[in-house]
C-alpha cells in the first residue's frame, strides 16, 4: 500500500505527481479519492501522523482573540483530519444559503443548490446516510405531532428539518486506506507538515510545495494541480505564508485571504412552554431509527419568512428537559478541570476521548430524554447562522512555528446585528405559537444578557477563502480554482461564501465530488 511516512521512510528526494493535494480531512480524501478511482496519479500530504496530536504547538499554530474556543473539538492533526472527531450528522445547505439576499451584504454563492443537487446525493451514498429523500421529502420519517401540526405548516413559513446520523460515521483514512489499496494511482505522505507553497516567478501558477521535516530540511513536492485542503484556518495561513512573489500572499490581491471567517455558534438559549403536555416519543423531540442510521426534526424558517422578516437561517432543536440536563452534563465534561491541568498529559488523555465522545453523546442522551414519555418544557438550542462579516478573520501573527512560518491569529465575535437576528427568529416563533394559542417562547434572559453564553470558535471553521464571481469580494472562482493561479484549488469549508445551519460536513464531500470531476476533465484535456 502506497502509504508512507515522511519522518521514518528517510525521504529526502524531490517528489512529483499530477496532483498534489494538501490534507486528507473529507475536503482533501475526497477529491484525492475521486482522481484516483480514474487512474490519475495523485500525492495527498497529512501533516499529522496515524495517532492524534492535540499538543499545544499541533493546534496552535494559533493565537486565539476570543474567549469562546476550545479547538480540541474541531480540529484534529491526524491521518483523517476532522473526519476523526465527526460523529455523523449531516443535513444539506438549503436554498436560500446559496442566493443572494438583499439584506445579506456579500451574500450569495456562484452558482444555485441545483447545481449542487448531484454532488449532494453521490456525498449521501459515499458517506453512507440512511436515506436522501427524507432531508427535504419526509418520506418514511414520521414527524406526526398533534399540537405542533398547526406551527409547522406553509401557512406559518416553519419548516422541519430532518437531520440524519450515519450508523459509522465515515472516517477519511479508512476510506483513503481503501483506495489507495485498489488504486495504485494514489500516495499518501503522513507527518508532511507544508510550510509554503511557491509560485513560478510571473505568479500566475504555483510551481512548488515545500515540506518540512523535523530537523528543519525541505522536500519539494512538484505538481501539474494543487489542492489546498487544510480547513478554514490552515489554508488561509498557508495562502499568507506563501509571499514570496505575491507579497500580499497567493489569491489576496485584494485581501480577501482569511477574511469572513465564520463557525457554527450554538447554545442552549431559551424555553418552549406550552399550554398542555406532549408525548416525547416523536422525532421532533428526540432522536429516531432508520434503518441504516438515525434521523430528528427541528425548526426553522422558510425562504419568504426570512426574506419577509430579514432573518438569517437559523435552526432550532427541542429537547425535553432531562434531555437537556443530559447535555448540559456533557458540556461539563468537555470543558473539566482534568483536561486543563499542566499535570495531565492530554495527549495521551485525549487519544481515547475526544474522536468517541461526539459519537456517543448523541446516542446516549436521547436514551436518557425517553424517561421523560410527556412534557410542557421543552429548551431550544439554537444552530446559529451568521452574516459573512469581512472583519472577523484569520491574520498572521508576529510569532513563528519551528519552520519559520508566521502563527494565525484569530478575530472573531458574534455581532449585534447576528444577535438581533436570533432574537427576531424567536421573536416569529413565538408569535405564530401565542396566536395558534399552543404556547410560548421565553426568551427575556436572551434580550437581557448582553454576552450571550454560545459554544463559539471551536469547530465549523468556515468562509476564509469564499467562492465567488467577483474578484473583488472571492478568493477563488466557482470550480474553486484561486484567483489569478492556474493550477490552484482549494477544498473544504473555507470555500462557503454563506453558512446556513448545517453542519458542513455533507457540503464538503458533495463540493469535493464535483471539484474531483472538474480537475480530472482539466487533466484529460491537457
Amino acid at each position: 500500500m502506497n502509504i508512507l511516512d515522511l519522518e521514518t521512510d528517510n525521504i529526502t528526494e524531490p517528489l512529483a505527481a499530477c496532483v498534489c493535494v494538501i490534507g486528507s480531512g473529507p475536503a482533501g480524501a475526497i477529491v484525492a479519492a475521486e482522481l484516483a478511482k480514474k487512474k490519475i496519479d495523485v500525492l495527498l500530504l497529512e501533516a499529522g501522523g496515524r495517532s492524534p496530536d492535540f499538543s499545544n504547538e499541533s493546534i496552535s499554530n494559533i493565537n486565539i482573540f476570543s474567549d469562546v474556543t476550545d479547538l480540541r473539538f474541531g480540529w484534529s492533526r491526524q491521518f483523517g483530519g476532522a473526519s476523526n472527531l465527526w460523529a455523523g450528522r449531516t443535513y444539506p445547505l438549503e436554498e436560500a444559503d446559496f442566493k443572494k439576499r438583499s439584506w445579506v451584504p456579500d451574500s450569495g454563492w456562484p452558482f444555485p443548490l441545483d447545481t449542487l443537487e448531484p454532488y449532494y446525493q453521490n456525498a449521501s451514498k459515499l458517506l453512507d446516510i440512511p436515506g436522501y429523500q427524507f432531508f427535504k421529502n419526509r418520506e418514511g420519517a414520521n414527524i406526526q405531532e398533534e399540537v405542533f401540526n398547526s406551527v409547522i405548516n406553509a401557512e406559518t413559513g416553519l419548516e422541519a428539518n430532518c437531520f440524519q446520523w450515519a450508523k459509522a460515521p465515515f472516517n477519511s483514512s479508512v476510506y483513503l486506506k481503501g483506495i489507495a489499496k485498489q488504486h495504485p494511482s494514489l500516495r499518501i505522505l503522513l507527518n508532511a507538515s507544508v510550510g509554503r507553497l511557491i509560485e513560478k516567478t510571473d505568479a500566475t501558477s504555483v510551481d512548488t510545495v515545500q515540506v518540512v521535516k523535523t530537523d528543519g530540511s525541505l522536500v519539494n513536492i512538484k505538481a501539474r494541480y494543487f489542492v489546498l485542503a487544510g480547513g478554514g484556518i490552515e489554508t488561509p495561513r498557508l495562502l499568507l505564508n506563501s509571499n514570496q512573489i505575491s507579497p500580499a500572499g497567493i489569491g489576496n490581491e485584494y485581501d480577501n485571504v482569511g477574511r469572513y471567517f465564520s463557525t457554527h455558534p450554538k447554545a442552549d438559549m431559551a424555553a418552549i412552554v406550552l399550554n398542555k403536555s406532549v408525548s416525547t416519543s416523536n422525532a421532533l423531540f428526540m432522536d429516531c431509527p432508520l434503518e441504516k442510521g438515525s434521523y430528528r426534526y427541528g425548526i426553522s424558517s422558510s425562504m419568504q419568512i426570512q426574506e419577509k422578516f430579514e432573518l438569517l437561517n437559523h435552526y432550532v432543536q427541542l429537547s425535553p428537559l432531562l434531555e437537556y440536563q443530559a447535555s448540559q452534563a456533557f458540556e461539563v465534561l468537555k470543558n473539566t478541570k482534568i483536561l486543563q491541568s499542566g499535570l495531565i498529559d492530554r495527549n495521551k488523555l485525549l487519544k481515547g476521548f475526544l474522536p468517541g465522545i461526539g459519537k456517543i453523546a448523541y446516542e446516549a442522551i436521547s436514551r436518557i430524554a425517553r424517561l421523560q414519555p410527556r412534557t410542557k418544557t421543552f429548551t431550544l438550542r439554537g444552530f446559529l447562522d451568521q452574516y459573512p462579516n469581512r472583519e472577523n478573520r484569520i491574520m498572521l501573527s508576529n510569532d513563528q512555528k519551528a519552520d519559520g512560518t508566521n502563527k494565525a491569529n484569530i478575530s472573531w465575535c458574534f455581532s449585534e446585528k447576528d444577535k438581533s437576528s436570533v432574537l427576531n427568529f424567536f421573536s416569529y416563533l413565538d408569535k405564530v405559537l401565542q396566536e395558534k394559542e399552543i404556547g410560548r417562547v421565553e426568551y427575556s434572559g436572551l434580550k437581557k444578557t448582553k454576552d450571550w453564553p454560545l459554544i463559539g470558535i471551536h469547530s465549523h471553521f468556515m468562509g476564509t477563502t469564499r467562492m465567488g464571481e467577483d474578484k473583488k469580494t472571492s478568493v477563488t472562482d466557482a470550480n474553486a480554482r484561486v484567483h489569478g493561479s492556474s493550477n490552484l484549488y482549494i477544498a473544504g469549508p473555507s470555500l462557503f461564501p454563506t453558512y446556513g445551519f448545517a453542519n458542513p460536513f455533507l457540503t464538503i464531500s458533495a463540493l469535493s465530488i464535483r471539484l474531483g470531476e472538474h480537475l480530472a476533465k482539466q487533466i484529460n484535456k491537457n
